[in-house]
This record gives C-alpha cells, structure tokens and sequence, in this order.
C-alpha cells in the first residue's frame, strides 16, 4: 500500500480541530463562507493545519502587503528633517524641489523629505527668508500664523508673539492658525498680524531692510532697547543683564551691522541712551545706568 495513500487518508488531529474551531452555517453564501473563514484566521488561539489553503496563503500576503503599505505610508509622513540655526549663525538650506531657505539666528524649520512630492509644508520657529520654486501650493506653518504660496521669495517672522512676513516677490497669502484674518500681500508689502486681538494689517512703504539681517546689518526704528538688545544676544551668542530704569520707555531707531564687534557694537548703542555697559566674562555683559 501506498504510504502517500495512507498519510492522505487518516484522520489529521490538527484538521479536526480546524473544523471544529471554524463552524460555517451552510445556509450562508460562498462569499459569507470565506468572509467567516478569514475571520477565524485572524485569531489568536486558531492552530493552521499543516496543508495551507491556497487561499488563505493569498489572504495572507495581500494583509502583509496591506500592511507594508500603511507602514510606509506612516513613514513617509512621519520622518522629519529638522535644520536648526544657533545663535550666532545664519543657515542655508536647499528643500527638495530646490526651493531654498535661510534661517535666522535661533532658529528652526521642520518638514517632510519623503512626503513633499505630495505636501510642500514645512514649520517654522523663529525668522527665515523663503526663495520657492513654481510648483504645487507651498506652506509655512508656525505657532502664530500660516503663510501660502505658488512661487515667490518671502521673509516670515515668527517669534515672541509676532507674525509678521514681507513679500519680495510675486503674492503671498497670510492667515492666522485660525483662519479669520487673511492678508495677501504683493511686492515691498509686509502682512503683520495681531494675535492678542486678532485682527491683521498691511504696510507697504516698507524697504529691503527688513530683509537686511541676510546682509548682517540690522535697522530699527522706534524699538524698545530691550528687544534691540534680544537681537544682539542671537546674533552674537552673547548673554545681556539690564539693569535699567524704566526700560519700557526706552525706544532705539538705528542700525547695527556684526562687522563690529559685540564691545563695539553695545558701547554705540548705549552711548544715545547715556548707559554704562560692563563686561563680566566671556560673551557676558551688564548694562546699567550712569551715576
């Protein structure tokens, strides 16, 4: 006698508790059938028998190629590219449709490499300048705006509860993350945004000074000393102490460029105010009031 035969013809323990496990009413459709067989499949406790249905091999590798697809799916959204640029420093970067960026000092943008064929986003902390290919819809998100373009050159600042961007060239299109204020803005215009009331205005008799940080030089007109002093700590990665009466009254308007030095820098400045400014160590300075 064959022994194929004989394997082929006894009862398989494994088989029995198969069919015991998956129990079919007979009065459901094929489709039903198979629908309650995959069912059974995909649970715990089920043991497969040693001869695997075709079908259910099928049904198998359609899962798992259901599942590599959702994976990479996951992934492509999910992996993020970050470039941060320290205090001090100015940072290029190149996104991948070509579309370039330069960030401020203490700042960050965030996006997606694998997903950009899709979304064209990326998030932005702090101030960059934006040069955009032509292209699919191109945004910057941050914490206290959005900004959306087509193809143009912008500069956004985001920073300190301020929203505020320039358009160099082509249209930009600004909102707040809640979409009730909406500004578009042409060439030399600037977007500003107020968040504490939520409203927005445009002010176009503006130059290429807001943009002039790409140059290392800095304007000012009529700003508080005290954030006129924030933009010398990033740009020199220096640590300031004021000690000033009245700081709140105090407005500067001038300009500052970092091919002087941060001494050179801090003594012009705090001679239009009559301030004494000392240093105390490495990249550490206080600045008082004259006796």
């Amino acid at each position: 006698m064959n022994n194929d035969n004989n394997i082929s013809n006894q009862e398989n323990p494994e088989h029995i508790d198969f069919f015991k496990k998956v129990e079919v009413p007979f009065t459901k459709s094929k489709e039903d059938i198979w629908d309650t067989l995959y069912e059974k499949l995909e649970k715990d406790d089920f043991v497969q028998p040693k001869g695997k249905l075709i079908s259910m091999v099928w049904y198998k590798v359609a899962a798992a190629v259901v599942i590599i697809l959702v994976g990479s799916t996951s992934f492509m959204k999910l992996y993020t590219t970050t470039v941060f640029s320290e205090k001090g420093n100015h940072t290029n970067h190149i996104l991948p449709d070509g579309s370039s960026v330069e960030l401020n000092a203490e700042s960050e943008i965030s996006y997606h490499p694998y997903w950009w064929n899709i979304d064209r986003a990326v998030n932005l902390e702090g101030e960059a300048f934006f040069e955009v290919k032509k292209g699919r819809k191109f945004n910057v998100i941050s914490t206290y705006g959005n900004t959306e373009v087509l193809g143009t050159s912008f500069n956004i600042y985001a920073r300190n509860h301020e929203y505020k961007v320039f358009c160099k060239t082509g249209k930009v299109r600004v909102s707040n993350n809640s979409s009730t204020v909406e500004l578009v803005i042409t060439p030399s215009e600037m977007a500003i945004l107020d968040l504490k009331h939520n409203t927005g205005k445009i002010e176009n008799d503006l130059l290429d000074n807001i943009i002039s940080w790409r140059l290392n030089e800095f304007y000012f007109e009529a700003t508080s000393l005290a954030k006129v002093m924030e933009e010398i700590e990033m740009q020199y990665n220096v640590s300031i102490t004021l000690e000033v009466d009245n700081l709140k009254s105090l407005t500067y308007s001038g300009r500052f460029t970092k091919k002087e030095t941060a001494d050179v820098t801090l003594e012009l400045i705090c001679q239009s105010f009559n301030l004494n400014f000392t240093s105390k160590g490495k990249n550490n300075y206080n600045i008082s009031m004259n006796n």
